[in-house]
């Protein structure tokens, strides 16, 4: 069995399930700089 992955959020998931929720999808990640949103 694989143990669980946790989340910065300290939510705990299995990577399986989160790769077949995800599949397809892609994601921008963003940075706060000075309040702002900014692209990273």
């Amino acid at each position: 069995m694989v143990p669980p992955l946790t989340t910065p959020c300290a939510h705990n998931f299995y990577k399986a399930c989160l790769d077949d929720v995800f599949v397809g999808q892609s994601f921008i990640k963003y940075r706060m700089c000075g309040g702002r949103r900014t692209l990273a």
